[in-house]
């Protein structure tokens, strides 16, 4: 892996043009990092986050969806959302392509969605991992508990930290 410099990269709030490039990313993500869901559960979810869908998000307050570029070429996201009438939210994916990983850009993608979080008054944050929980611990996020079986028969670790 070449190692590029961080101030190559930037993240900003997508743009609903910038769904089928979001789409592409999400499949390619699905297929690469998220094998172990069963073939169901990975039609489902690429459903629901089609490249209309994604499009449709960016254009939601409540929605945060914020891409990662490198020149001109999408190479990461953060994807979650404010929960209505509360001041929690959710990190519903994190993604950074693998030729991009190991830089630091993961935890770049963590703070941007912090900030954005905050910025719009949200308290605490939670998310769901199989296999980052160390990742999300350096983030300050801490474990709330396990979930046997909770997403495509997997268990996964629900973590949350507070953004006051």
């Amino acid at each position: 892996m070449q190692r590029r410099p961080l101030d190559l990269y930037r993240v900003n709030r997508a743009r609903p043009h910038h769904g089928i490039q979001l789409g592409r990313l999400f499949r390619q993500a699905l297929h690469d990092d998220f094998d172990y869901y069963d073939t169901d559960y990975l039609k489902q979810t690429e459903r629901s986050n089609s490249a209309w869908h994604l499009s449709f998000a960016t254009l939601r307050s409540d929605r945060m969806v914020l891409a990662l570029w490198y020149g001109t070429s999408l190479v990461g996201y953060v994807i979650g959302a404010l929960r209505p009438g509360t001041r929690e939210s959710d990190i519903f994916w994190l993604y950074v392509h693998p030729e991009h990983r190991g830089t630091g850009l993961g935890r770049l993608l963590v703070a941007e969605a912090i900030n954005w979080l905050r910025e719009h008054q949200a308290e605490i944050v939670q998310l769901v991992t199989y296999s980052q929980v160390s990742f999300y611990k350096q983030q300050g996020f801490e474990v709330e508990r396990l979930a046997p079986g909770f997403v495509g028969g997997r268990d996964v670790y629900i973590m949350s930290k507070s953004l006051i």
